[in-house]
């Protein structure tokens, strides 16, 4: 892909030609989609390349942890390494759906699958049916397989997991292993879990229609106006003003955590404003992109566990 980026010193026509190509292979992935190529089937394991849907996973994930109180348990990494293969096993598995003669991918579903039972068993089953290792089923388990149901079985060829609405399912499925790790440090699933995974969902989706708006802009090259900036980026718009008018409401209301839920949130909002206001249809350099999603997650975790504490 990063050759791909370069070709701005090639000439005009070989430049648009490798910006549609980079644009179309990654609108196939998608931002929280996964990447396959069959080349590489033979020579290693299939796994998910969209690093924003692993930054999704574990960064909600780290932070319930430490606001459970407990961020040494050692459960927590088998719910790390189960949600992993978890997510591995379903990437796994749409290649066979969408590929049906290709046997291997089909084996590489079993494993994972098989691996992540194993990590994850014990976790949901507690000794005498134990309160929180059913809540855990319940809120992990449960959702996962109506996903992967959704995704891999009803709809395998129509990629609905590949647009807006679907990408932002994935965050939902995605983000819970912030309250699962949180119920694992704490032994509990109250107001606090349930709020982590909120914000989570809401901070990842933005993200999600961020980047698909700056690549869907891209697409209009030939015909970019005023009006077709907004229909791109209205999504985007809308989505940034209704979070910001709630995080000052928070930050009214509830100083104590709103005004660190702000902090926490400030470079998305930002980000989010200012990339609709100079939105342009140039192709993003995606690695940069990338590099500076990650840089607002790590931001947003940070300050989204002082936000949190007490609560």
């Amino acid at each position: 892909m990063d050759s791909l980026i370069q070709l701005g010193a090639a000439k005009p026509a070989a430049r648009l030609k490798g910006d549609r190509m980079t644009i179309e292979r990654f609108s196939r992935t998608g931002t929280t989609g996964t990447q396959f190529e069959s080349e590489g089937l033979l020579k290693s394991a299939p796994l998910p390349r969209e690093h924003g849907a692993w930054v999704m996973l574990l960064l909600p994930l780290l932070v319930g942890g430490v606001l459970g109180g407990h961020p040494g348990d050692m459960r927590l990494l088998e719910l790390a390494g189960a949600a992993f293969l978890a997510f591995a096993a379903r990437n796994a598995a749409s290649l066979f759906w969408r590929r049906r003669s290709n046997i291997i991918a089909g084996c590489w579903t079993i494993l994972y699958g098989i691996f992540a039972l194993l990590l994850g068993l014990p976790l949901v089953a507690g000794p005498s049916g134990d309160a929180a290792s059913m809540r855990l089923l319940a809120l992990a388990v449960l959702p996962s397989l109506a996903l992967f149901t959704l995704f891999v079985i009803v709809k395998p060829r129509s990629r609905f997991d590949r647009t807006t609405v679907g990408e932002i399912v994935g965050v939902a499925a995605l983000t819970a292993t912030g309250p699962a790790a949180y119920l694992i440090s704490s032994g509990r699933l109250d107001r606090s879990a349930i709020l982590l995974w909120a914000v989570n969902f809401i901070y990842y989706s933005g993200g999600v229609v961020y980047v698909k708006m700056r690549l869907d802009a891209m697409k209009h090259r030939a015909d970019w106006t005023q009006p077709t900036k907004f229909a791109t980026g209205y999504l985007n718009l809308v989505l940034t003003l209704f979070v910001g008018a709630g995080v000052f409401v928070l930050a009214v209301e509830w100083p104590a955590h709103g005004m660190l839920m702000a902090v926490a949130f400030a470079p998305a909002l930002t980000r989010g404003l200012i990339g609709w206001v100079l939105l342009k249809p140039a192709l993003p350099r995606l690695k940069y992109l990338g590099i500076a999603e990650a840089t607002i997650a790590l931001w947003f975790s940070l300050f989204l566990v002082f936000a949190l504490r007490g609560t």
